[in-house]
Order: structure tokens, then sequence, then C-alpha cells
């Protein structure tokens, strides 16, 4: 077993305290590894820088955010699920003990989002592992090139990382029988801080167009949703924008998200991503749903759209037809 930790350019003085943990430890023969990127490069840029440079070979390879923890024996509990799976993840719960995430879903209009409930089953399929931990199989990261795209940053790139195992024919799913804690939005809340703005807000919205782009669906072939899509919504966030500086800023986000759809597909090839019946699992919503969807979360002030969400309409609406 090899452990590597990446210093993603950490300005807390937590890189100092770590490399000499370490330097300890490697000395007693244990193949821990420090490693510095020299810069920021996002969640998924600095697990990639991980990954690319491992030293030794290996059958196996987990992923673990910094802000999640694992009760002792878990992690090997949850390795031992990729002879079942090529990528799995534990149950994920938050310190107060409620679920964080219990495997992520897409619906067919580009919607992500981590299940809060966990079903009757020990182990069940999902549509992706979430990011904050989860193992693979490194023979089906070999047939994808790369694990994560360091493009995306966060809230992309382990839904991008689901899609694209169940493309080639690999299997993504949940261990109930493991568990770990996240320290929900520690990270993500002190990068808001430094930024000036709702990282989660600003990274959920990118990634919610950009699945719009790229997966290949009813919903998201069908003229009227394209129409609405392409056309529509940016000719009303162009005349939005003029009288607010939130509407400025959702601009600004919409053709940043655009932007990076056209780079994946340019640099990975990445686009056609299929959702559908006997390909991926995901939820299947009607159009109707899809259309109001988009207009209400470009549109809507994210006050409103929070207390929305809240709804048990929108939750139905969420999980309706969850394992089709």
């Amino acid at each position: 077993r090899q452990l590597y930790i990446v210093d993603n350019n950490s300005t807390d003085g937590s890189g100092e305290v770590i490399y000499d943990f370490a330097r300890r430890h490697s000395r007693s023969g244990e193949r821990l590894y420090f490693l510095q990127t020299g810069k920021n490069l996002g969640y998924a840029g600095g697990m990639v820088y991980g990954y690319l440079n491992m030293r030794n070979p290996c059958d196996e390879v987990c992923f673990v955010a910094n802000d999640v923890i694992l009760p002792e024996g878990e992690l090997e509990l949850l390795a031992s699920e990729l002879a079942r799976f090529d990528v799995v993840q534990p149950v994920i719960y938050r310190p107060e003990g409620s679920v964080y995430s219990a495997g992520g879903m897409v619906r067919e209009d580009g919607v992500a989002f981590d299940l809060e409930r966990v079903p009757h089953s020990p182990r069940y399929y999902v549509t992706y592992a979430n990011g904050g931990l989860l193992c693979a199989r490194m023979e089906i990261l070999r047939k994808l090139g790369l694990p994560f795209y360091p493009e995306t940053g966060l809230y992309l790139d382990d839904v991008l990382l689901g899609l694209r195992v169940w493309q080639v024919n690999g299997k993504v799913g949940v261990s109930a029988e493991s568990k770990a804690i996240h320290w929900e939005g520690s990270s993500t809340r002190r990068a808001g801080e430094a930024r000036g703005g709702n990282v989660r807000e600003y990274y959920g919205l990118r990634s919610y167009r950009v699945l719009t782009k790229i997966i290949d669906s009813g919903i998201t072939r069908s003229p009227q949703f394209r129409l609405h899509n392409e056309t529509l919504l940016p000719r009303i966030l162009r005349v939005l924008l003029k009288f607010s500086d939130y509407y400025r800023e959702v601009y600004r986000v919409l053709r940043s998200s655009d932007n990076l759809a056209k780079l994946l597909a340019k640099k990975y090839g990445l686009r056609h991503l299929k959702v559908e019946k006997g390909q991926t699992p995901y939820v299947k919503i009607d159009l109707p749903q899809a259309i109001s969807y988009l207009y209400a979360r470009w549109i809507l002030p994210s006050p409103i759209k929070n207390k929305l969400n809240k709804l048990p309409l929108m939750h139905r609406i969420k999980h309706e037809g969850l394992f089709r």
C-alpha cells in the first residue's frame, strides 16, 4: 500500500506539518509520499497531479479529499468492493449523522445531484461516485486515460468520470456497508471567501450548463430544449445583465461554461455521453419539467432557488424514476 499526500499550494502552514509527518513515517519504511504542486491546480488538477506522479504500480487507487475522514479499516473495506464495481464510493455522512452523499445521479436534462437517502440495498449502481472519496480499478482508469480533467476544477470532475466509465461498459456503484465523514464545505467556504463569491453557486451552475451540452439524452436532443438552452436563455440573460450585477455574474458563468464545454470536446473528444436506458443509470423527467428547471436555475436569485429546492415537488422531480 502507498499513500500520496498532495499539497495543492496551501497557504495556512499545513504543508509544513504534513511534510514533517511524511518524512517521519517514510523513515519507518512506510511508502508515504508528499507531493507539492507549486500552484493551486483546483480539486481535479490536484488529484490528477497525484495520479500522474505515483511511483509504484498498483491495481486500485482511491481519491480522498482533504475534508473527508475515514474510520479505521473503512478504506480497505471499500477497496474490496472493486471486485464488483469499477468505481465505488461509500455512503458519506455529515458530522451530525445525516447523509451527505449516497451516490450521485444525473437527470436527463443534465442536473447532477447526490442522493441524500440510502436505498434498502447493501450495494447499488449510480451514475457517478462522489469525488470526496472514491476508489477505482486502475484497469478502467488506463482505458479512460485520466481519472479527471484538470480544467473542470470541481463539481463536474466526478460526474464526468462516472459518465465516462459507463460509456466504456464499466460499472459505478455504492457500498452502503462502507462509510466516511465529510466536513461539508470546509474547503469551498475558504475558497469562496478568498474569491469574494459563492463558489458552490458558480461551480454548480457551470457543471449544469456543461452537462446540458455534452450529454446525449432524450431531453438534450429535443429541439424544444435546445431552443431554450442554446438560444432563448442566453438572450434573456443578455437583457437582464443590463439591470443587475447579479445577472452580469450569471451571464459570465454561462459564457465560461460554454467555453469549457468546447475545450472538453476539442481537447478530450468529450461529447455525446449517452444517458439512456441500458447505458447509464439516470433519472428520467419530462420536457416541461426540464425547461421549467432550466429557467428557474438560471433566472431566479439564489435565496429563492434554495427555498424551492426544499419543496416536496422538487424532491420528487429529482428522485422519480431513479433506477430506470
